[in-house]
């Protein structure tokens, strides 16, 4: 389950810090994890965006020693729920092998991190 207390940030989470009073920015985007999980042959991770955000997104796909093995790109159109399908093929097209892998996901100052296990 991937959540604003399970995920890395470099930035906001949603949660913000703070009295009662204050009001909390608005998240602008979150992952909602990825299905299935573990996975094989592939998995789809979603991500929900609460702006009016347009453009391409980049998900990075890293393996347990936080070497890139997938970049995968996803045009967003707004606020909405979009699905990212990952084959669990690296870079060349290769199949990669069984283990725990982490995709990571920006929009501006905002970097979130799931994880999820290729099992063969």
């Amino acid at each position: 389950v991937i959540s604003p207390f399970t995920s890395f940030s470099g930035g906001t989470t949603g949660v913000e810090e703070g009295s009662a009073g204050e009001q909390a920015r608005p998240v602008e985007f979150e992952l909602l994890g990825n299905y299935p999980n573990p996975f094989n042959p592939s998995t789809t991770i979603r991500i929900r965006v609460a702006t009016g955000f347009v453009g391409v997104l980049e998900l990075r796909i890293y393996n347990v020693l936080g070497q890139i093995v997938r970049t995968l790109h996803i045009e967003v159109n707004g606020q909405g729920i979009y699905n990212i399908v990952w084959d669990g093929l690296g870079v060349d097209g290769s199949a990669l092998s069984s283990g725990a892998y982490f995709y990571g996901i920006e929009m501006g100052s905002t970097v979130l991190v799931g994880k999820m296990n290729l099992v063969k």
